[in-house]
């Protein structure tokens, strides 16, 4: 069953109200006693029966709202990057869903000065982790830096590895090495070029 939230919004806390109960006793316990790597910290307060969902932001920023007037580099994009796939390691250590990892750039939340990511995982939530993604890879191809064509590079290697089916961790470092190899080769093999993958 799909869970919806209301969002609530502090200056430490993002607050999330589910409108159904959720089912979802692990992950909430999971969550609530431990620091997960690459996750916002969480707790939960219950008020007259109903779940309350606190995400710490403190000192942190959406990432929709930092770049409203900038573009993205290719050493923010591969920061971005690398901190989720820490996150999905993470979430496999602790045998949690990562199709409940919230990659929708209002949800991500980054360090101002150098956009290190934190991830909010929703316990509840439906999805793909693949359909999150390629709107994720979607959002940086739109937000890239046309000047710095590396970061070109790397933005369409993740827009193509989107669209692949049971995309995974290992897809992902593809593309981060790709990137490293200055978009001579992309990730599927094919000596395509910066200028080619720059037009495309």
């Amino acid at each position: 069953m799909r869970t919806e939230f209301k969002r609530e919004m502090n200056r430490n806390y993002m607050v999330l109200h589910p409108e159904t109960e959720m089912n979802e006793t692990y992950s909430l316990r999971m969550l609530s006693e431990n620091r997960i790597t690459g996750l916002l910290p969480f707790r939960e307060k219950r008020v007259d029966g109903e779940s309350y969902l606190y995400f710490n932001i403190t000192s942190k920023q959406a990432l929709s709202r930092m770049m409203e007037y900038r573009s993205f580099t290719a050493k923010e994009i591969r920061q971005i990057m690398e901190d989720l796939l820490m996150a999905m390691a993470s979430l496999e250590k602790f045998l949690m869903d990562g199709d409940q990892l919230a990659l929708d750039p209002d949800l991500i939340y980054v360090d101002p000065d150098d956009l290190k990511a934190n991830f909010c995982f929703i316990p509840g939530t439906e999805g793909s982790f693949e359909i999150n993604f390629r709107k994720l890879s979607r959002y940086i191809l739109d937000h890239v830096d046309h000047t710095d064509g590396d970061a070109v590079v790397l933005a369409f290697a993740l827009f193509r590895a989107g669209e692949k089916e049971n995309l995974g961790i290992r897809d992902l470092e593809k593309c981060l090495r790709a990137g490293e190899r200055d978009g001579k080769e992309d990730i599927f093999g094919e000596n395509t070029g910066k200028e080619k993958l720059y037009e495309a």
